[in-house]
């Protein structure tokens, strides 16, 4: 049963990405402006100060788990009516704290990122097969450093879940 809702849900956080990005798509659209600053972007390589980001992932995605696992799971914390500030609080200090790198803590919200140039030129009404190979060169290119960054954030879940886990061993 563990394993089954495991994939549930990793199911579930796919197509809500896949939806997102959709929405967003269509809520942005495309322009030949942002065809060229995707095309001359090419030129740079997309492991500049992968560190950065893969150590702001990877902290922030710990800390954000953590810090739900503790409010919002732990039976020390049932019933409290704080656990949404604590997490909102989160969110916010590890965003002024790793702003440079622009992290996202979840890799749903990775996944959506990715796809969203996809969907806003694929689908924009003046798209064409030019624009959507310029996107798609975009993706191909940035693809390793992104698996990367989508792998930092799951790695810091899945550090957060063993911590928490460790540390209270009767919440398993």
């Amino acid at each position: 049963v563990g394993l089954k809702r495991m994939f549930g849900y990793i199911g579930v956080q796919l197509l809500a990405a896949l939806i997102a990005a959709v929405v967003i798509g269509l809520y942005n659209g495309h322009s030949t402006e942002r065809a060229k600053d995707i095309v001359e972007s090419l030129g740079n390589s997309p492991f500049d100060g992968i560190t950065t980001g893969i150590t702001a992932e990877l902290l922030g995605t710990f800390l954000l788990a953590f810090v739900i696992l503790m409010v919002a799971t732990s039976r020390h914390t049932a019933g409290n009516s704080y656990f949404g500030l604590a997490i909102a609080l989160t969110v916010l200090g590890m965003g002024g704290a790793f702003n440079l790198a622009s992290p996202s803590f979840n890799p749903a919200v990775k996944i959506t990122g990715v796809l969203e140039g996809f969907s806003g030129t694929f689908l924009a009404e003046e798209s064409s097969w030019r624009a959507f190979g310029q996107e798609f060169a975009y993706f191909a290119h940035n693809f390793v450093a992104t698996l990367i960054y989508i792998g930092s954030a799951f790695a810091g879940g899945a550090l957060a879940g063993w911590v928490f886990g460790k540390l209270f061993p009767e919440d398993r």
